[in-house]
């Protein structure tokens, strides 16, 4: 039997027959492993190059933190980051001690009601010149704490929002404190020495005019008596002067020499009383006789001016250890003033009063008073010479400085008062008050 060879009919292949993979050299596959295994290496490589220089550019920036750490807290002077509102982000040591408090108590604190009240409104003005201008600012504010006040400068500059951030959460002024308190405390110092220089200059050159014008009146004073001598004297040389006339040149010399004498004891006593050779005997003494005595011999001056005086005295006498000379001197000083001061017409009252363990002697009147700036003055000598109406009046105008002289030295005090020009003059003259007149207090003589 033959067989049928048919166009394209061939042996069927079988369902279960694949094709199998085309197989590779086992060079080739060699090849390939050791090329990606070299790859390998070399990426693991280049990985443990980066992570090595990633470590160390971590720890520099570990270094550069603590050092920038270090360097903000530790610094020599006081820095501060605020943000929009005033509240303290940040705040190293320095700072934080400007405020009496630590650092950590100061954080998320608005800066503002740590500062004094003047400088409140000066702080607000200084951040809305940062945050709105976008320019660095300083201001001096004064810090309130505990123990003190500090004056501070504060020197600020913003620092831009980040992007992405919104700018009012960002937002910040890193700013510097200088403590000026020193310096402040140094320039008002210097002002006040300057001050006190200026003063003391204007004092001089017063106490220099008010000499030279003592000096005048001095000069002037002294003359006064020296011219009716002269002609009185010129007079009784003329001859032919009968036993009145000459009797009549006696009595106006002598009245003269007497005021130029008195004149004279004057400025020694202020010689004496400033460099403290004053000589008084203390005794047992009663100062109402001396009040009388000193009233009784100004008497007649007091009539010729029309001016009543009145003395007040308790019923007991005021016992004080004293010289009777020198107190007299006093009270005739005080009335003497009293009545010089006061118009025609006026009233003069002296009293002498016992008040626990002092006495009060008070000589007061209704003349011209004393204006209140010169009543701190008014007992210094070469003070008084440069007013008009004390030169009106004639005199050397040394009795006010002698009587406080005396009475300092008789352990007192005197006190000038009045309520100003034309409302009187009052003179308090306060004495350490003897028990009884037996007691001598004191009694030595006192150079």
């Amino acid at each position: 039997m033959k067989r049928k060879v048919g166009v394209g009919v061939g042996r069927k292949k079988s369902p279960e027959r694949r094709r199998s993979p085309r197989r590779v050299p086992s060079d080739a596959l060699s090849f390939e492993h050791r090329r990606f295994t070299h790859e390998l290496e070399i990426h693991q490589l280049e990985l443990e190059v980066q992570n090595r220089a990633l470590r160390e550019n971590q720890e520099l920036l570990e270094e550069s933190r603590a050092r920038y750490a270090e360097l903000y807290e530790h610094a020599p002077i006081g820095h501060v980051t605020l943000d929009a509102k005033g509240l303290i982000r940040e705040i190293n040591l320095v700072g934080a001690a400007l405020f009496g408090k630590a650092p950590q108590v100061l954080r998320a604190l608005p800066m503002r009601p740590l500062l004094a009240v003047p400088s409140r409104r000066a702080f607000d003005a200084h951040l809305r010149a940062c945050f709105t201008h976008g320019h660095a600012s300083v201001v001096e504010l004064v810090i309130l704490t505990r123990a003190e006040t500090r004056s501070i400068e504060l020197v600020s500059a913003p620092r831009p929002a980040v992007d992405g951030e919104a700018s009012t959460e960002s937002a910040v002024v890193h700013s510097v404190m200088h403590d000026i308190s020193d310096h402040k405390r140094n320039d008002a110092q210097r002002e006040e020495d300057l001050r006190r220089e200026r003063e003391a200059r204007v004092l001089a050159e017063t106490a220099n005019r008010i000499k030279e014008d003592f000096l005048a009146i001095v000069s002037h004073e002294l003359r006064t008596p020296l011219a009716p001598m002269m002609m009185w004297v010129q007079a009784l040389r003329a001859g032919g002067a009968g036993d009145a006339l000459r009797a009549r040149a006696v009595e106006a010399i002598d009245t003269c020499l007497k005021v130029q004498v008195a004149m004279i004891d004057d400025l020694v006593d202020v010689a004496r009383g400033q460099h403290g050779q004053l000589r008084i005997a203390r005794r047992p003494m009663d100062l109402q006789k001396s009040v009388g005595a000193a009233i009784e011999a100004l008497a007649p001056s007091g009539a010729a001016k029309h001016v009543a005086i009145a003395l007040e005295v308790d019923a007991e006498p005021a016992w004080v250890s004293g010289d009777a000379t020198r107190l007299q001197q006093v009270v005739a000083n005080l009335l003497s003033n009293a009545i010089k001061f006061t118009p025609e017409g006026g009233h003069v009252v002296v009293s002498v009063r016992s008040v626990g363990a002092s006495v009060h002697l008070r000589v007061r009147d209704d003349g011209e008073g004393i204006p209140v700036g010169r009543l701190e003055h008014i007992f210094e000598p070469f003070r008084r010479y440069d007013s008009a109406q004390t030169r009106g009046h004639g005199g050397l105008g040394l009795g006010l400085s002698i009587v406080e002289q005396l009475i300092a030295q008789h352990d007192g005090k005197v006190v000038a008062e009045s309520a100003g020009r034309g409302r009187g003059t009052c003179f308090v003259v306060t004495l350490p008050r003897l028990a009884d007149g037996t007691r001598a207090t004191g009694a030595a003589e006192r150079i």
